[in-house]
């Protein structure tokens, strides 16, 4: 997946990457907008994301996906619910004989079954000359797109009639119509449920505030 050059790319990795990739940042108190947007979906995009390995340095070892179709935490679920470090890039974790890996308890029964399994899979791997290779799992070219994701996004777990945004209405009720649906508009009672401090009583019938639909 190639990452284009540039200097607004380079601003980026200066003020919210440091030395960092994106896969070990997440968002913080003073981040922009922004960059909170792009957090709240990295998750996501890191699953739609397939990694080839070089030098390991980009890719987490449990969390991406670089060693078959899956992260290896859906592979094995019972080692990585007790592994110390569930994001070691896997640089750290194969740059060692044996694997630089540890666990909060002693691993037997189906877990020793998992990790016996694993070592026997990276047996076979070696690293390779550069960096990480990504590609996109969403187009054929293994190339990004904001069109793919876009459509990723809008069309996981929404099912929301597409014809809306084609409606001659101004965006905002269109985005509005899109918040509706999916039971995110912060009415009075929702309001109510973060500690407002406002009147709790609806505006029209003077009766208590709710989102339920007759």
């Amino acid at each position: 997946m190639y990452i284009e050059e540039g200097v607004w790319q380079d601003l980026l990795r200066n003020k919210y990457l440091k030395n960092k990739t994106l896969t070990q940042v997440c968002k913080k108190a003073g981040d922009s907008h922004f960059w909170m947007g792009l957090m709240s979906v990295k998750d996501q995009f890191m699953m739609l994301v397939k990694f080839k390995l070089g030098d390991g340095s980009q890719i987490r070892f449990c969390e991406d996906i670089w060693l078959g179709n899956l992260p290896l935490k859906q592979h094995y679920p019972n080692l990585y619910n007790v592994v110390r470090k569930k994001e070691a890039m896997v640089s750290e974790i194969l740059n060692s004989v044996p694997l630089n890996v540890s666990f909060r308890r002693t691993i037997i029964g189906i877990k020793l079954l998992e990790w016996n399994h694993l070592v026997a899979r990276i047996a076979n791997v070696n690293f390779q000359l550069g960096r990480d290779i990504a590609t996109w799992s969403l187009n054929k070219n293994g190339s990004y797109s904001v069109s793919s994701m876009y459509k990723f996004l809008t069309n996981t777990g929404t099912n929301f009639p597409k014809q809306i945004w084609w409606v001659k209405v101004p965006l905002k009720t269109k985005v509005f119509m899109w918040f509706l649906k999916r039971g995110v508009i912060l009415t009075k009672d929702n309001l109510a449920k973060r500690n407002w401090e406002g009147s709790k009583l609806c505006s029209f019938c003077s009766g208590h505030e709710t989102n339920e639909i007759i």
